[in-house]
């Protein structure tokens, strides 16, 4: 979230980039604690890295606009350092306030949906909170969270049809 705060992509593009870190995003971590309960942790890596790229391949499909020809803003002006670096720190500072902000508001409802045993809400909040810091840079919501569910859906469905295909069939 933060790298993408720094730069100054095009909504389409950065939305693209957005849904493919929120596909693969920790994947070494969460490779390693899906390799201890049995998954092959190539397979895992290989899933995560190559959802994304299908993912973003699609984007591109579906969303509307087209791949923007615009280089991204450089400057040839000469700029004071410390001016740089003052903007730079206003603009990352209202990025981190927005996501404290964000982030304690979801860990408030969490807390409250666990309170009243909606524990299966509370236990998949990173499909509402990851896209939620995603937000925060002005990109759609929408965007951000069908493509992670129609992945997982057909990564789903492709494992079912490999076991399927693996089970001896009775003659």
């Amino acid at each position: 979230v933060a790298l993408l705060a720094l730069f100054d992509f095009p909504l389409r593009e950065g939305t693209i980039l957005a849904v493919m870190c929120l596909v693969s995003h920790g994947f070494l971590i969460e490779t390693a604690v899906l390799h201890r309960t049995g998954s092959s942790a190539v397979r895992m890596l290989l899933l995560r890295i190559t959802g994304s790229f299908v993912v973003a391949w699609l984007l591109n499909m579906v969303m509307p606009g087209s791949i923007s020809t615009e280089p991204l803003a450089m400057s040839s002006t000469t700029v004071n350092f410390a001016t740089v670096l003052w903007q730079w720190f206003t603009s990352i500072s209202q990025t981190v306030i927005k996501i404290l902000l964000l982030v304690n508001i979801l860990l408030f409802f969490q807390q409250l949906m666990e309170e009243f045993g909606w524990n299966h809400i509370a236990l998949s909040h990173s499909q509402l909170e990851d896209p939620l810091l995603f937000v925060t840079l002005g990109y759609t919501m929408h965007w951000l969270i069908w493509p992670r569910v129609l992945i997982a859906v057909i990564a789903v469905w492709l494992r079912h049809l490999e076991l399927w295909l693996k089970t001896p069939k009775k003659r």
